[in-house]
């Protein structure tokens, strides 16, 4: 049966050569695809969890309660164990890292355009998650997670290739993976003031009742200073990018 930290890895790197003709080099230390194209890197990388367990041979149930496994998911869980196989997609640019480093203000991105969880890129988010610990539906567990990676994975990533598409997608509101802070301080970079400010108020619309709680927080940074650390709320984050990109 193997250690689920060895049955993760397997899978990882069955996965990756599923992508060697897609132009992927495997880094296997971090569990990460990688991909250069010009001023773009593409990453897609692996995730699994602390919680992994693998039940006992000897605690296993009859051949007919695994046949039922391969059909319920807490079945599957009883009766294997559970060794998750998480997928995400990530976007880097060396263009936007530089033009980071020259902004007066603290840029935590490095170069990060946006990503995320693979299921959550689709129009309706869905956090998924793929179970390595039976032996019986490994396998297709394995070609799904190849499946979504090709389906949303790579389509996401490549989509970048186009800033102009990108930015216009963000002011409508239609592209997943941004934070607020990094889609501002991608059209800034890629775009210009005139598309940020539409991005801003795009972001503002969208939320119209924390306006006023937007509005707050900008006074109260104008005030004090634009802080290193960024609150969790919605409306200070927008106040806190806007405010040090000289958009509001």
């Amino acid at each position: 049966m193997g250690l689920p930290r060895d049955i993760y890895l397997g899978a990882c790197g069955q996965i990756a050569e599923a992508f060697v003709g897609d132009g992927f080099s495997y880094q296997p230390n971090q569990q990460c695809l990688v991909k250069r194209e010009g001023d773009l890197t593409f990453d897609i990388h692996f995730q699994s969890s602390r919680r992994n367990f693998l039940v006992n041979k000897n605690n296993q149930k009859s051949v007919a309660k695994r046949l039922i496994s391969s059909f319920s998911p807490s079945a599957e869980l009883y009766t294997f164990g559970n060794v998750a196989l998480i997928t995400y997609a990530v976007v880097r640019s060396k263009a936007l890292k530089q033009w980071q480093s020259k902004q007066p203000y603290i840029s935590h991105g490095k170069g990060l355009i946006a990503g995320d969880q693979i299921g959550n890129l689709q129009a309706k988010h869905k956090w998924i998650e793929y179970n390595l610990a039976s032996p019986d539906t490994r396998d297709r567990q394995i070609k799904l997670a190849i499946d979504l990676i090709r389906s949303v994975g790579l389509p996401y990533l490549y989509s970048f290739k186009d800033p102009v598409e990108i930015i216009e997608r963000l002011i409508s509101g239609r592209l997943q993976g941004f934070s607020e802070n990094s889609a501002l301080e991608y059209v800034m970079c890629f775009g210009s003031r005139d598309y940020a400010e539409k991005l801003l108020e795009s972001l503002l619309n969208a939320f119209p009742d924390q306006r006023n709680e937007y509005t707050d927080w900008l006074e109260r940074y104008r005030k004090s200073g634009i802080p290193e650390a960024q609150e969790s709320r919605r409306a200070p984050r927008i106040a806190r990018a806007a405010l040090a990109l000289g958009l509001d």
